[in-house]
């Protein structure tokens, strides 16, 4: 099953986006390797990025957001 929170109930989607953001953030920092899919949001609750990383770095194709949810740019890593 999914995460859960301190209540252990099932996370929230805002409860997610800040749990994966925060475990990301100390993957990165803390020694390891960032692994696999990424997606980051604005505020607002829309995309801001997507894509994937292996060994810490972007690979394949990364797709990048304006706050409004329109694509602003497509990258090929």
């Amino acid at each position: 099953m999914g995460k859960k929170n301190k209540k252990n109930k099932p996370m929230s989607m805002l409860e997610r986006w800040a749990y994966d953001e925060e475990h990301y953030m100390d993957n990165l920092f803390g020694g390891g390797l960032a692994q696999g899919p990424w997606v980051s949001y604005y505020d607002n609750g829309l995309k801001k990025e997507e894509g994937n990383y292996k060994d810490g770095r972007e690979i394949g194709k990364w797709t990048f957001y304006n706050e409004d949810g329109s694509i602003k740019e497509i990258k090929e890593f």
